[in-house]
């Protein structure tokens, strides 16, 4: 996956971390302007990718490798709800 800077089309970094296909994104600018990126695949994995830093923060590999079909993230509550595809 690569992220790109819409205003001049410059790509601005790639990740590469998940294994197949990635089911959602997500882009949360937080209270101290940081932006994350959620990210979740058909890996099983589930991972937090700080922009400004071009780092992962929060790694994570749901067990049996279910695929994530969707996530839902609370801020105020600063939780995340996966949901999950039993094949």
């Amino acid at each position: 996956m690569t992220l790109f800077n819409a205003k001049n089309s410059k790509s601005v970094f790639e990740i590469r971390a998940h294994q197949t296909n990635i089911t959602r994104l997500s882009l949360i600018k937080r209270n101290n302007d940081d932006e994350i990126l959620i990210s979740s695949g058909e890996d099983g994995y589930f991972i937090l990718w700080e922009i400004n830093n071009q780092r992962i923060m929060f790694i994570k590999r749901i067990e049996n490798i279910y695929p994530i079909t969707d996530f839902l993230y609370l801020q105020s509550y600063n939780f995340i709800c996966l949901a999950l595809c039993d094949e």
